[in-house]
């Protein structure tokens, strides 16, 4: 792991060249559960809640860490202490929580263990909250699913809860508080696990993505190096191609023929055919690639979402809104595919949802987005609800059918 990320972190997400997400763990760490399912807590809580103060992120992911399955009483057990943040909370007492409710991203650089006790502070927090506060705890919920700004939904949900309250209160809940559990009677999983070994090429192309992950200081050149190794074995490797993209600027043309050189050599692989079609120009060639691509991965939500796009450019716009509508069902806050859902619904005359839909593409658009992506997406929000993208349904006559006027 100290070859991917800061010393003492035990895990950390990656995304692949599909989109999909990856968590690296720690193999030396004996805890690895316990980051697993923090790191799961996570992209769970992301599905629901694209919106999130880091306090209440990082308070429900520590939350989650003690669930366990009681086989006894076939219930997940979700609440238990954590004796060490318990301990450590009581020696080092917050003085300040509106710093902690107001933190953003920089608590992750720095010291490690800067980062471990702004995770324990709103561990300690959301277990106060939820515990004393319930009922206002499930109005915050509420409000953060309806994407509420963050700190409207905390007063709205909280009201009265200054600094001083949740000092107060947290003091006496470390002093006596009662530390509920949870219990729900849901199925224990069956969990199958496939194993394979990867490639020599494999085996360097993902050692470059959680470089590309940029959770290390000086990250770039060995990614490039393990690029190089990736693709000095295999020259179509489509995960090593991936990470060079993104990494290294090169002519379009030099993609587009690498990516020729992917389905050449892999043509049973959707990530190579997703590689061409996402820098081919518009034309025949890449509506055979995106084709191809959905052929060999019918549920890829990347490959649903160029679908969409070309199916809207050919002017077969019931086609595009369906498949746009499974691209963000299978990738919910990805704003990629809220942004083509949206273009699909402005496209078939329903202007009204199409503005709400790129709206929420805006809302969840990582940290670190580009401003120029920031910019175009609210410019198109803006030209959604004010109708200049929207084609709308058109009655021709009183009693006569309804027709959709289309863009030429």
């Amino acid at each position: 792991m100290g070859e991917f990320a800061p010393p003492r972190t035990l895990g950390f997400f990656a995304q692949s060249a599909t989109g999909h997400r990856m968590i690296a763990l720690s193999g030396d760490d004996p805890a690895g559960s316990v980051v697993l399912r923090h790191e799961l807590g996570h992209h769970l809580l992301f599905l629901a809640i694209p919106r999130q103060p880091r306090w209440f992120a990082e308070g429900v992911a520590c939350y989650l860490e003690t669930t366990r399955y009681d086989r006894s009483r076939g219930q997940w057990v979700v609440g238990e202490l954590d004796q060490r943040r318990l301990e450590f909370s009581a020696r080092n007492p917050v003085s300040h929580w509106d710093a902690v409710l107001k933190m953003g991203p920089q608590y992750m650089s720095g010291n490690p263990g800067r980062a471990w006790a702004f995770e324990t502070h709103s561990w300690l927090l959301f277990h106060y909250l939820a515990n004393t506060h319930p009922a206002e705890t499930e109005a915050f919920l509420g409000r953060l699913q309806a994407r509420m700004d963050p700190v409207a939904a905390f007063a709205q949900s909280y009201p009265g809860m200054s600094e001083q309250r949740i000092g107060e209160g947290v003091h006496a809940y470390l002093n006596g508080g009662k530390y509920l559990q949870r219990f729900f009677s849901v199925a224990e999983p069956e969990v199958k696990i496939a194993v394979r070994h990867l490639s020599s090429a494999e085996t360097h192309a993902l050692r470059a993505r959680l470089l590309a992950s940029k959770m290390m200081p000086g990250w770039l050149r060995p990614a490039r190096k393990e690029v190089a190794l990736a693709l000095a074995a295999d020259p179509g490797e489509p995960e090593a191609l991936a990470v060079d993209f993104e990494i290294t600027e090169r002519p379009l043309a030099d993609h587009i023929e690498r990516a020729r050189t992917a389905v050449r050599l892999h043509p049973y692989d959707a990530r190579a055919a997703l590689l061409l079609a996402e820098r081919l120009p518009s034309g025949g060639e890449r509506h055979l690639a995106i084709e191809r691509a959905l052929e060999l991965s019918q549920e890829d939500p990347d490959a649903l979402r160029l679908g969409a796009f070309d199916s809207l450019a050919g002017g077969r716009f019931p086609e595009g809104l369906d498949r746009a509508r499974r691209a963000q069902r299978l990738a919910a806050t990805d704003p990629r595919a809220l942004d083509v859902l949206a273009a699909a619904l402005a496209a078939n005359g329903r202007c009204a949802e199409a503005s709400q839909v790129e709206q929420r593409a805006l809302e969840v658009l990582p940290d670190g987005t580009p401003e120029t992506t920031v910019r175009q997406l609210q410019e198109r929000a803006r030209e959604m609800a004010g109708g200049s993208l929207c084609v709308r349904p058109v009655v021709e006559e009183a009693g006569g059918p309804e027709t959709t006027k289309h863009p030429r």
